[in-house]
């Protein structure tokens, strides 16, 4: 069996032009907590590994 291991940029400095593939992870959405981060943070996705 072969694993897949993500790995993904994170931050919590937000630019005012975010590209089309960051995703914003903002605090006032129900699913926040879960994350488990403290502050709105950003996914930058093209720059994602697999």
């Amino acid at each position: 069996m072969t694993a897949l291991m993500y790995m993904l940029f994170i931050s919590s400095r937000i630019p005012a032009n975010a590209l089309e593939t960051d995703m914003i992870l903002n605090p006032n959405h129900v699913d926040f907590p879960a994350t488990g981060l403290r502050v709105p943070s950003i996914l930058k996705l093209h720059r994602l590994i697999i």
